[in-house]
């Protein structure tokens, strides 16, 4: 048997214990009703001649015309009647004998026990049977182990009254509902940070979906752009997106931090993103430790911004001397130059930047441009239009060196 079977058994006791007192001193109170009541009908009758008086229903004053007998003073012309010796001459009444002649009235005779004598016994009885109650409902607390729904009875169960029979009782399940098994609260881990995984470089760019163009064969020019993301990036990924053409952007890491969404956007569209160093130093005047701080930085960041590993980088300035090279090779990138330098940074003009792309362009082409300026976004429709007229296919780096043997720390300007 559970705990919880034990508790509701309990209560069901206790609940027909209560009912039975309860039940118990109606009873006691309607015979004492009916004595009083019997009494006062037949006092006058309850003197007979030779017999000792009965006391009063009150316990202070004799009845009238009745012979007064007490524990204190006789009546006058009356015979004292004592517990220790009797009077000369006179008949002793005790307890344990009748006197001469007389009829004896004791405790067991009906009508002789003064109504109080009787209220007050059955008081006692009424008082040890709620002890007893009490007794018990305490036990069956101490059992429960501290389970408040069980113990606390004037809250949980209902009181029983008389005329209620005890089959009647209210099932111990109801009165203790809160005694059923309680299932413990499971609590689920709080979900940790999700991190990205820091894959090595590739040696061999990834291969193009499927239905990709394959530029062994087919004519195609990588549009690369560097120094971003920045406000113009957008405008040109708007372009790119409307022509069905890609681009490579090489950035810069604190450009990537200060826009994740623009780096995430170059990836979902199908463009590619690329290590540009973090700031833009010139890689052969920092020593090999710094550059490979600002190229694994930068790595970083795009990873955390996109999810995506680079597979090039491009140094500042086309500078890869000194020990930048062999650091670069370490940190397992090849380096991604170019052979069509618009110089849109200096010309600061967009036809000129449009008419310099045109004159370079050529199968295997890798095309100069940045958009942290207005030029290159402004003529960009203009150059894609003009070069799809011309058969070319517009791809990012790792398309177009596809099918190629690249190598971590070679420089390759075209295809």
């Amino acid at each position: 048997m559970t705990t919880g079977d034990k508790l509701k058994r309990k209560v069901s006791h206790a609940s027909l214990r209560r009912f039975l007192v309860t039940a118990a001193a109606t009873t006691a109170l309607a015979t004492l009703a009916a004595c009083s009541t019997s009494l006062e009908t037949t006092g006058a009758a309850a003197t007979r001649p030779g017999a000792i008086a009965l006391p009063s229903p009150t316990a202070d004053a004799p009845a009238p015309g009745s012979t007064e007998t007490t524990a204190d003073a006789p009546a006058p012309g009356a015979t004292e009647t004592t517990a220790d010796a009797p009077a000369p001459g006179s008949t002793e009444t005790t307890a344990d004998a009748p006197a001469p002649g007389s009829t004896e009235t004791t405790a067991d005779a009906p009508g002789s026990t003064a109504p109080t004598e009787l209220a007050q016994a059955l008081a006692d009885r009424m008082q040890n049977l709620r002890d007893e109650a009490r007794n018990e409902a305490a036990k069956a607390s101490d059992d429960s182990g501290g389970a408040r729904a069980v113990a606390d009875d004037d809250d949980d169960e209902p009181e029983a009254s008389a005329g209620i029979a005890p089959d009647a009782l209210v099932p111990a399940e109801e009165l203790a509902p809160s005694v059923a098994k309680i299932e413990p609260e499971v609590v689920a881990p709080a979900p940790s940070e999700p991190t990205l995984p820091v894959a090595p470089a590739a040696s061999e760019p990834p291969a193009p979906p499927a239905g990709g163009v394959d530029c062994s064969v087919s004519k195609c020019i990588a549009l690369t752009f560097d120094d971003g993301p920045s406000k113009y990036t957008p405008g040109v990924l708007d372009t790119l997106k409307a022509r069905n053409a890609k681009a490579t952007f090489f950035v810069l890491g604190q450009a990537v931090e200060r826009n994740p969404g623009t780096a995430r956007r170059i990836v979902n569209e199908g463009s590619e993103i690329a290590v540009h160093t973090w700031n833009h130093p010139q890689l052969s005047k920092i020593g090999a430790a710094k550059v490979e701080w600002q190229l694994t930085s930068t790595r970083d960041a795009i990873q955390r911004a996109t999810g995506v590993t680079p597979a090039w980088m491009r140094p500042p300035y086309g500078d890869i001397g000194g020990s930048a090279r062999q650091a670069t090779a370490r940190v397992g990138y090849p380096v991604a130059l170019w052979n069509v330098d618009t110089l849109d940074w200096q010309n600061r003009s967009a036809a000129t930047t449009k008419r310099r792309a045109l004159a370079g362009a050529k199968p295997g082409a890798i095309i100069l441009m940045h958009d942290i300026h207005p030029y290159a976004p402004q003529m960009l429709p203009e150059l894609i239009d003009e070069l799809h007229d011309r058969g070319y296919h517009l791809v990012t780096m790792s398309e177009l060196m596809r099918g190629k043997h690249v190598q971590p720390g070679v420089s390759y300007t075209r295809r």
